[in-house]
């Protein structure tokens, strides 16, 4: 789950001000009141579970520090901006708090609620200021998410929120082709940070799914990211 910030509008430009971003959100807080604990904090671009998981989380709320980005960035009266996010009863829960976090810094937040029929088009269409959505993993490799979030040149999230960067394309691609464990996790910490510090995205969460079974049922694969990355096979279980 990530807030997002596009890069071509206005403010969005300055990676001050989208570093204070970063800042003025209340990271613990969502995780624990609005996801009542269904979630863990990982702020990089891998998931935790997957091959070169980084588990560095360098944000929490720190309103001075944000304060102080947006005076340097040339806002220390902060500025009014649109967050737009779906209907579900968890993103709007999850859009008051993230309105809430950035009034402390001066922010205005015009919350505007819209069927992900109606929100998609327009922010694949990079017609959004920000956007709380989310990214699901189609298969189990960083590939998955270092180039949606850092590669503008694959058309995914990157581009749409207009952070056109070639350093970070450069290592995004760089990680997918290299085939060394070792230097290839090396290429995605280094992306990453280079991605805490510049990137238009504040990660929110890591969903977690729990399973409840009985002591008797054995050979239950747990599928640690979910469906998409692995489905738990049925054929294999049986009662002792």
């Amino acid at each position: 789950e990530y807030v997002a910030v596009n890069c071509g509008w206005g403010p969005f430009k300055d990676p001050r001000v989208r570093l204070a971003i970063k800042y003025a959100i209340n990271y613990d807080e969502i995780i624990n009141d609005v996801m009542l604990g269904y979630a863990i904090k990982v702020q990089g671009l891998v998931l935790k579970g997957y091959q070169c998981y980084y588990p560095k989380n360098p944000f929490k709320q720190d309103i001075e520090k944000a304060k102080k980005l947006l005076a340097e960035a040339g806002y220390p009266n902060g500025f009014e901006v649109e967050l737009m996010t779906t209907d579900t009863d968890r993103r709007k829960n999850e859009a008051v708090k993230i309105q809430a976090d950035l009034a402390k810094i001066g922010i205005k937040v015009n919350v505007v609620i819209m069927k992900g029929s109606q929100m998609y088009p327009k922010y694949r269409k990079q017609g959004h200021q920000m956007v709380l959505a989310g990214w699901g993993s189609d298969y189990p490799d960083p590939d998955n998410y270092a180039k949606p979030f850092a590669d503008y040149t694959v058309h995914q999230l990157a581009w749409r929120n207009m952070w056109y960067d070639d350093y970070a394309s450069l290592l995004a691609k760089k990680g997918g082709f290299e085939r060394d464990p070792v230097k290839r996790c090396q290429i995605y910490e280094d992306l990453t940070e280079y991605w805490f510090m510049n990137g238009p995205f504040a990660i929110l969460y890591q969903f977690v799914e729990y399973f409840a079974y009985r002591k008797e049922l054995k050979n239950f694969e747990e599928a640690f990211v979910g469906y998409s990355a692995k489905t738990p096979d049925f054929t294999k279980l049986y009662k002792e």
